[in-house]
């Protein structure tokens, strides 16, 4: 190829509409562009062929995006992005959250490695001080289990697989509701934070409310 041709070559790229190219093999892709009149950004979300969803912002409104390759973006399921439907009872004593298949399952993956090893009351609690940070913070399941800041194993959660236990604890915190209040948020081993005001104490593990 001779200068003029790659000359040519690059303004006929420039004037491509945005693409994806994936760094996956049998992926396919499709692209949908929303534009902001107001502050000038477009959201692009990449919708791939598992139901995953991409949002990449490009504040430079031109029409020569860069390449997005999946190999730099994590790709992040579908469900993570809906709204939780919470429900708190009359009294303020338990809150019930809806929770799909998935966040089940990312619950007990939770629920094991904070308390495996304990007690189903304990597990129990220390679900629903997730839940309880949901709603704190009006997060959902995931952003909350993954958060490092509320959870010293939040990088371990996908690589987990939970026992029948954690799985069943998970499911009667979805369909039964929590069994701490929600102002109770926070907990750890051998003894209480002291930020935070006491509030049981079940096989070691402290829980305190905030």
């Amino acid at each position: 190829m001779n200068l003029k041709t790659g000359i040519i070559a690059l303004m006929m790229l420039a004037l491509t509409p945005l693409h994806v190219q994936a760094a996956t093999e049998n992926v396919d892709i499709s692209t949908e562009i929303v534009e902001d009149s107001i502050i000038n950004i477009r959201e692009v979300n990449i919708h791939t062929e598992d139901n995953s969803t991409i949002t990449d912002f490009d504040d430079s409104n031109r029409k020569t995006d860069s390449l997005i390759s999946l190999s730099e973006v994590e790709l992040v399921p579908e469900y993570v992005k809906s709204e939780p439907n919470i429900t708190v009872s009359p009294d303020n004593t338990y809150v019930k959250v809806d929770l799909t298949e998935d966040e089940i399952y990312m619950l007990a993956q939770l629920i094991y490695r904070e308390a495996g090893n304990c007690s189903y009351e304990c597990q129990s609690a220390c679900g629903s001080v997730a839940i309880n940070l949901m709603l704190a913070n009006n997060m959902n399941l995931y952003q909350v289990s993954h958060n490092p800041n509320m959870f010293a194993v939040a990088h371990l959660i996908d690589s987990t697989t939970p026992l029948d236990m954690n799985l069943q604890v998970a499911r009667d915190i979805a369909e039964k509701g929590t069994t701490v209040p929600p102002s109770v948020k926070c907990f750890r081993t051998d003894y209480y934070f002291d930020w935070a005001t006491p509030y049981m104490n079940i096989d070691n593990v402290y829980f305190g409310s905030f």
